[in-house]
Order: structure tokens, then sequence, then C-alpha cells
């Protein structure tokens, strides 16, 4: 039977930090961010494209890409460009993705009570893109 006066206190970000499950970084990009990262027209996206690349070579960072970016990223015609888009994210991304939240809150809720750390394969989930194809 359980106690509805039984409380348990879960501080998300602390247990992320505390089991080490934020390393590497996580930095989330919105698709302006990629577009611009892509199409590398000014020296500072250029700049900054060439540090993202060595940072996630290095494993101290990486940028995963989320459904709604992958739904509003779809809405891009079919180009080049978007290819070469699609390459970056594949690349900054390690190709891998954020669940949503309400999907995993249960398994890190589990892993928490059992004294666990998350897996990563269940804090992210693969992410595939298929090529745009060439008219």
């Amino acid at each position: 039977m359980s106690n509805p006066n039984l409380s348990v206190k879960f501080d998300r970000l602390e247990w992320l930090e505390r089991t080490e499950s934020l390393k590497p970084r996580i930095l989330f990009l919105d698709l302006n961010y990629w577009i611009r990262l892509s199409e590398g027209q000014d020296e500072i996206y250029r700049e900054m494209r060439n540090l993202l690349y060595k940072a996630v070579e290095k494993r101290q960072l990486i940028c995963p890409v989320s459904l709604s970016l992958l739904m509003e990223f779809q809405k891009r015609p079919a180009s080049n460009k978007r290819e070469d888009i699609a390459q970056l994210m594949d690349r900054l991304s390690r190709k891998l993705s954020l669940r949503i939240n309400l999907v995993i809150f249960t398994e890190e809720f589990r892993a928490l009570l059992a004294g666990e750390q998350i897996e990563r394969d269940v804090a992210y989930s693969h992410s595939k893109h298929t090529r745009a194809p060439t008219l």
C-alpha cells in the first residue's frame, strides 16, 4: 500500500551532474544556427563550426538534435544546402537526438532509486537522416 505522505525529492540536474551524465557537455542549437554554421558565410560562423568540430572530436561537447528540430528541418525543400546541413548535424550530434522527457523519466527515476547511472542509450536515441533525392 502506498503512503500518500511519502515524497521523494528528485533534483534531475543535480543527479545528471553527480552521475556525470552531462559529460560531454551538451549544446543545443536551433535550426537557424545549423543553417548559418553550414553556410559559413560569416567568419564568426566558420570559426564557431571549427571549434565545435574540435570539441566534438575530443568528446568534450555534443550538439544533439531533437524531434522538433528534425521535423522543422524536414520542411526544407530537398537541395544541396539541405544535404550540407544534414551532414553537419550528423557530425556535430554524432547522430544522437534528445528524447522526450516523459519517455525517459520512468527510466531515470528507476535508476535513481536503484542507485545506478542511466545508460546513455536510454537518455539518447539515434537519429537517422535520409539523403535528399538528387534530381
